[in-house]
């Protein structure tokens, strides 16, 4: 059948090709199972940044059959099919990962002043969601290995969580929505 999965990704920027990925995660529905990948600060001094971590990440996708992410359509996966092309790298095959978009049913069946999870969280009474310091992004752009540790466990918090706001909204979802990466 396949399996299903909760993807997020940490970047130095919002555009693909004036930054670079910091790192991604994908937890598996209902397990204890994680896929992730962290730039080295090796890598950064030395110019290579995201490639390991992008090639990783395309393998580790070919592993599920859904994935699904919080405004993942808009920046996730076109980040990280662009971070892919930019490295030479090939992205997921078009149709072979189905990719749902939880951003879109929060919008849909929630009227709530802001779209992003933490509202979403709070709303469903889901704790956990690490806020962002601008501080530890800048640093992480320098290699600082405590910074990239920060965006590491903020990354898997976001899957942690977004299986959480899946299992309290699910039931909502259209279930003929096919979208894939």
């Amino acid at each position: 059948m396949g399996k299903v999965g909760f993807f997020d990704i940490e970047s130095t920027g919002l555009s693909a090709d004036f930054s670079w990925m910091i790192s991604w995660y994908i937890k598996t529905l209902g397990e204890d199972e994680y896929y992730h990948g962290v730039v080295t600060p090796e890598e950064i001094r030395e110019g290579i940044l995201d490639k390991r971590i992008v090639e990783e990440l395309v393998e580790a996708l070919k592993k599920y059959k859904r994935i699904y992410s919080y405004y993942g359509s808009r920046f996730d996966v076109p980040y990280c099919r662009t971070r892919a092309l930019a490295q030479g790298l090939v992205f997921v095959p078009y149709g072979l990962v189905e990719h749902r978009d939880l951003w879109y049913l929060a919008r849909r069946i929630l009227k709530i002043h802001r779209n992003r999870l933490e509202n979403v969280c709070e709303i469903l009474g889901i704790e956990g969601k690490t806020h962002l310091k601008p501080l530890v992004w800048i640093r992480a752009n320098t290699g600082d290995q405590g910074s990239l540790e920060y965006i590491e466990d903020h990354n898997r918090m976001d899957v942690i969580i977004l299986e959480k706001v899946f299992k309290k909204i699910q039931e909502f979802e259209a279930r003929n929505a096919r979208r894939y990466m």
